[in-house]
């Protein structure tokens, strides 16, 4: 989810409780550098040995809502400050995040990232942003609606597996980008684009 207002915008995550370490040792090979109070939560803030990328994360009993730094180090008092001007609810069916009502921020984007076992992605905006990226054009209809598709940086053409699919249905609006050949084969995944079906509730 993104959050915007003036000069404020800051773009944030939410995943699983152990999602921060995690992210911490595999993706940015980050070193916790501090802990700190913010609310009724515990912040956790992680960073690279050369200082230019930062991981804050809201720790829940449930789940994490993580940013992300790039460039140098912020100050942890701002840390505490990005968090500080959040709403944040978490139950162990989801962590619901909002901004204070005296904030003045609103809402700028919200989107639904799933990854399967064998590391095919689908990525959905929320129903108030789908119709932003549905393209003008009519896509190849599936049993539940349409889809289009955009060949991926740096990939061929020939394979299924070398484009990131755009999936509409009447419900709902996805991104599907499907893991290499070895994990899920083309059949496999063009039967999964022509029978996706997506709703919010």
């Amino acid at each position: 989810m993104h959050f915007v207002g003036g000069s404020y915008g800051r773009a944030f995550q939410v995943a699983p409780v152990g999602a921060h370490e995690f992210g911490a040792k595999y993706l940015f090979e980050a070193e916790l550098s501090g802990r700190m109070k913010v609310g009724q939560h515990e912040v956790r803030i992680s960073r690279t040995a050369d200082g230019r990328t930062t991981l804050a994360s809201l720790i829940g009993q449930h789940h994490e809502l993580m940013t992300v730094f790039a460039g140098p180090a912020p100050e942890s008092r701002k840390v505490a400050e990005l968090f500080a001007v959040l709403d944040v609810r978490d139950h162990r069916d989801g962590m619901r995040v909002s901004p204070q009502r005296w904030t003045g921020l609103t809402v700028g984007s919200e989107n639904l990232v799933l990854s399967t076992v064998d590391n095919t992605s689908i990525a959905a905006p929320a129903p108030a942003f789908a119709r932003q990226v549905i393209p003008s054009k009519s896509g190849r209809r599936t049993r539940q609606g349409e889809v289009w598709r955009t060949q991926l940086p740096g990939r061929g053409k020939d394979s299924a597996h070398d484009y990131a699919y755009l999936v509409g249905t009447p419900n709902g609006v996805a991104e599907v980008v499907f893991a290499d050949s070895e994990a899920i084969t083309e059949d496999e995944a063009m039967h999964m684009l022509d029978t996706l079906d997506l709703s919010w509730k």
